[in-house]
């Protein structure tokens, strides 16, 4: 399966421990992780002990936002233990878009399945800008949609690109999204999706700048908003959980935090 840093024009975030606020709601901090230019062809000594360092650096960055996110999932599993049955499915959405989301689904998706043995279907439900099928290289049709209108089957959509992870694509439903979604909440994705035991990730849609965002994230038992720190505007985050008021949301991930690290302090790191 190709990993989740490689997704075009997609930066990785790096996680530090989440505080927990006084409501008992989980908040996960993180902060980009940039791209770096690539290295002039020959190197002084002390450039590549330099290069060295900022590599390491992105590597366990990288490697916190695996532990953070596992971390967070199972806080999820764990939140009532009295449950008899934990929530099967978790879906991330954010205010507008481009807060991270899709990179949050692919990484939380890859921990369950790799590193944690869970067998997990990766789910894109967005059809503002659907892009999971460049990510795996499939082909973008048939998908959701095309399941949904009874197109196809449920193994036409279901595409296996490790052991224990599957994808199902968008599909093409960018013109009929509000319908699509309504026929989608009569129906029971745990059911009529996956197989037993199966835990289901969803790429869910913009809440505010897709007419149908509220709509989508009632599909999944759990939710975790994603916004970008000091770059949403507080009003849009406030309308966000306006609109998602009564919804199993069990915490917002606050993406690309800035260090609060001066320039100059950094440049000596």
């Amino acid at each position: 399966m190709p990993d989740v840093t490689d997704i075009p024009g997609v930066k990785m975030p790096e996680v530090v421990t989440p505080p927990v606020s006084p409501d008992g709601a989980r908040h996960l901090q993180t902060g980009a992780v940039q791209r770096r230019p690539e290295p002039p062809a020959r190197l002084t000594t002390k450039q590549a002990r330099k290069l060295r360092r900022i590599r390491a650096k992105d590597a366990t960055q990288v490697q916190l936002l695996r532990e953070q996110s596992q971390r967070f999932y199972l806080s999820i599993l764990s939140r009532d233990q009295d449950a008899q049955t934990s929530p099967r499915s978790l879906g991330f959405t954010g205010p507008a878009g481009g807060e991270g989301r899709t990179t949050l689904a692919l990484t939380t998706a890859s921990i369950l399945s790799n590193e944690m043995g869970v067998t997990t279907t990766l789910l894109e439900c967005n059809w503002v800008h659907p892009c999971l099928h460049k990510h795996f290289g499939l082909a973008q049709t048939p998908g959701l949609a095309e399941w949904v209108r009874q197109e196809c089957d449920a193994l036409d959509i279901r595409h296996a690109v490790s052991n224990n992870l599957t994808v199902v694509l968008a599909g093409n439903g960018k013109r009929d999204a509000v319908a699509l979604l309504r026929k989608l909440r009569r129906m029971k994705l745990s059911n009529d999706l996956l197989k037993p035991n199966e835990v289901l990730v969803v790429d869910l849609p913009p809440i505010l700048s897709a007419p149908y965002g509220s709509l989508a994230a009632g599909l999944v038992e759990a939710l975790v908003l994603v916004v970008r720190a000091g770059v949403t505007p507080d009003h849009q985050i406030a309308q966000m959980c306006q609109e998602l008021e009564g919804m199993p949301v069990e915490g917002i991930i606050l993406n690309q935090v800035q260090s609060r690290i001066p320039l100059w302090i950094q440049a000596l790191l």
